[in-house]
């Protein structure tokens, strides 16, 4: 089963373009975090209380919609699924696909990977899409971003600052403001955030007020997931691996928002580059947002070779970790309809959440459950036709209100 949402240690090389950045601008206002007064999530009583976690909890109904499989529309490995209008898009590994949303049937590839002037250099899932204006982003030039819609449109471009320092990964503030992620894979980086414009002026910078030592000998590793934006109506949220605040950032403020609490169960910025590999992490709480919503806060906790999925109430501050056990991915249970767990990936505007299932799980629970598979409804019953290289159903949850 593909694991949604895990980052993936891997070396810097061209593969994944690592941008520039100047640090001589000045530093805005960080404010820090002030202990109770932030919402908390408690990750060693989570985990210590998971229990299976059923969808009904937050949830009403839930969609499947799966993807029409031709040969040229076939879905590259650990794809991303944003919702546009009546579309559904697939960001994968140099590759953009379109689908109807309510039929699942291919539309199109979006331009397309290589060097050609209508062609994009590389997709990038360290570029989130952003919702307000249906739009996502590739990069046509190593400091060169393309904002595209959902039929393959450029309706804008802009500039990735260039200098000192790598920036992976950014967030649109407004029509002319951006915010990037700097990364510190050598451990000399200065700053964690900066703030610039479209034509990749920098305006601002956070100063990174962390630490820590790399040994250059080992050579250098970087997880390319380890610093994400994510948004909730045009507000612009910051979480970084090795950091336990999610930060809220505007064009002058960082400011910590939410507090994963480990209990020190969790690797220390200062130790970052200590723990190289999967196994050497293992035993350690290692926690990652994957989306926000108005209601919600919804994240991942890695331990033990297993992933966990949680919700957290924002307004009665109450969080909830699911373990469904016989697995190392342990999603939602699935009472709406007693089909397979749901994984979350994306939550949109409209009080939606976006995942999806590879064909071998689908086929492979049809095998093990023919009991619950006898009283699905006759829609569901045809997914136990699918064949093993089918493209993957993806899943739409409506959310309470």
């Amino acid at each position: 089963m593909k694991r949604l949402k895990l980052s993936m240690q891997t070396a810097i090389s061209g593969f994944f373009t690592l941008f520039l950045i100047s640090s001589s601008c000045s530093s805005g206002t960080e404010k820090k975090a002030n202990g109770s007064s932030l919402p908390t999530i408690d990750l060693v009583e989570a985990y210590d209380n998971r229990t299976e976690v059923s969808l009904s909890t937050f949830a009403e109904s839930i969609e499947y919609i799966p993807l029409e499989t031709v040969e040229k529309s076939l879905v590259g490995n650990y794809p991303s699924f944003y919702l546009a209008d009546d579309k559904i898009i697939s960001i994968a590994f140099r590759q953009i696909y379109t689908f109807d949303k309510k039929s699942g049937k291919f539309i199109e590839e979006i331009r397309g990977y290589g060097e050609g002037p209508n062609e994009y250099l590389s997709t990038k899932k360290s570029l989130e899409f952003n919702e307000e204006d249906e739009v996502f982003y590739v990069a046509k030039k190593p400091s060169l971003i393309w904002q595209l819609n959902s039929s393959g449109e450029k309706t804008g471009e802009f500039e990735i600052p260039t200098d000192e320092n790598y920036i992976m990964g950014f967030s649109k503030l407004s029509d002319n403001l951006f915010v990037g992620y700097n990364a510190n894979p050598t451990c000399n980086q200065k700053n964690k955030l900066t703030i610039f414009d479209s034509q990749g002026k920098i305006l601002k910078t956070f100063p990174n007020h962390q630490s820590c030592i790399h040994d250059l000998s080992l050579g250098i590793s970087f997880d390319t997931d380890e610093g994400r934006f994510y948004r909730d109506r045009g507000n612009v949220y910051f979480e970084e691996a090795y950091n336990d605040t999610l930060f809220y950032v505007s064009d002058d403020t960082l400011s910590a928002h939410l507090i994963f609490d480990s209990k020190n169960q969790s690797i220390p910025y200062e130790d970052k580059t200590k723990y190289p590999t999967l196994e050497s992490r293992a035993n350690f709480l290692q926690p990652s947002v994957i989306d926000i919503t108005q209601q919600h806060i919804f994240f991942q906790l890695t331990t033990k070779g297993q992933t966990f999925n949680g919700i957290f109430s924002r307004e009665t501050g109450e969080t909830l970790l699911s373990d469904i056990g016989r697995t190392e991915m342990h999603g939602f249970v699935n009472d709406l309809d007693n089909f397979l767990p749901f994984v979350p990936q994306y939550a949109t505007d409209n009080n939606q959440l976006v995942g999806y299932m590879e064909a071998p799980d689908v086929l492979a629970w049809f095998k093990e459950n023919p009991e619950k598979a006898a009283q699905l409804p006759e829609r569901l019953k045809k997914l136990g036709e699918m064949k093993p290289d089918d493209n993957p159903v993806v899943m739409i949850v409506d959310l309470k209100e």
